[in-house]
């Protein structure tokens, strides 16, 4: 069997996510890495040694996720530590803090804020009361103070229908927007038990793909997949649009507590920062065996898209450690 297997071989990922914190004040219906309302944050210190490691390891571009980063107290402090170490940072926020927004852009690189359709359907999706001003304020700031700033938009059967005026709405009235990343439903965390009321199909992705391409001509504005899917199932002329899922071939993920995993949706954790160096971890027997992709469905292994497919989301079968795509399932019999 020819494997058409051309993974960079790197001695670390070059780019990192690092979860702030596990809490978020929103409850999104089809949320994968099920947030709480504990709020207890790590100290600044902590986030200081995560954030040397990663540098010194070689990363230079770092996402503060959660959760929702900007609830930590100190997320102007790690911000800047993280900006004077030289790395490019972004961040992907619900919105719903503005001011902190407002603090922390002069160290940011880009900025993702979530956003779900019009107020009334996007404060249902997330079970919070004014989260849609909050959001489009956010938004406002951060491009006001000059940082290049997308719409993140989860597409899900409630917003389904009105995403396209949705997203002509923003390119239309937030003029030096950069763009939108479309994130699809993966159905873990808050969303597992609501896979079938929640997830819109392969078919609609397509098309709602095609809306974007359509979009962004006419607005000249960017888009992408926020994350990876199958190219072999979506439109040849719309395959521009996906974003690769790059996890443990270019990119990582660290939890608020040093842990590594494959992706923040992942549960399996593979190495810590604070027991070994990312070099280490990211050469362990774990990431070989999942970099030699051996355990794909051969048509996965045999295809022309695969280095700049992967196969598509590695955590979207709710198997673990990994698996291929869940819109690859009919493919099971042959790996």
């Amino acid at each position: 069997m020819k494997n058409k297997n051309k993974v960079p071989k790197l001695k670390t990922p070059v780019f990192a996510n690092l979860d702030i914190t596990s809490s978020c004040n929103q409850k999104c219906i089809f949320c994968a890495v099920s947030p709480n309302r504990d709020y207890n944050f790590r100290k600044t210190e902590h986030f200081f040694r995560i954030i040397d490691e990663l540098y010194n390891s070689g990363i230079f571009e770092m996402t503060l996720f959660g959760g929702e980063p900007l609830l930590h107290p100190e997320i102007e402090k790690i911000c800047k530590y993280a900006y004077d170490s030289d790395l490019e940072v972004n961040i992907v926020t619900n919105g719903t803090l503005p001011d902190k927004c407002d603090k922390i852009s002069r160290y940011l690189n880009t900025a993702g804020v979530s956003i779900h359709g019009f107020k009334k359907t996007h404060d249902k999706i997330v079970n919070f009361r004014n989260s849609y001003e909050r959001a489009l304020k956010s938004l406002k700031t951060f491009i006001e103070n000059g940082v290049n700033t997308s719409v993140c938009y989860t597409l899900i059967n409630q917003n389904y229908e009105e995403a396209p005026e949705f997203i002509k709405y923003i390119f239309e009235n937030y003029e030096d927007v950069s763009g939108c990343v479309l994130d699809r439903f993966v159905p873990k965390g808050f969303g597992v038990k609501k896979r079938k009321e929640l997830e819109v199909g392969i078919e609609k992705i397509n098309a709602m793909l095609d809306v974007l391409d359509s979009l962004s001509k006419e607005y000249k504005k960017g888009v992408t997949t926020g994350d990876g899917l199958p190219l072999c199932l979506i439109r040849e002329d719309l395959r521009y649009i996906v974003q690769p899922c790059q996890a443990g071939v270019l990119f990582t993920s660290v939890t608020e507590d040093g842990d590594i995993k494959l992706c923040p949706a992942s549960r399996t954790v593979v190495g810590n920062l604070f027991v070994n160096s990312l070099e280490e971890i990211w050469n362990n027997e774990w990431y070989t065996k999942y970099r030699s992709f051996e355990w794909l469905p051969k048509r996965c292994k045999e295809c022309d898209l695969f280095n700049v497919c992967y196969a598509g989301c590695k955590v979207s079968r709710n198997v673990e450690p990994y698996s291929y795509d869940i819109f690859l399932e009919k493919y099971e019999e042959e790996v």
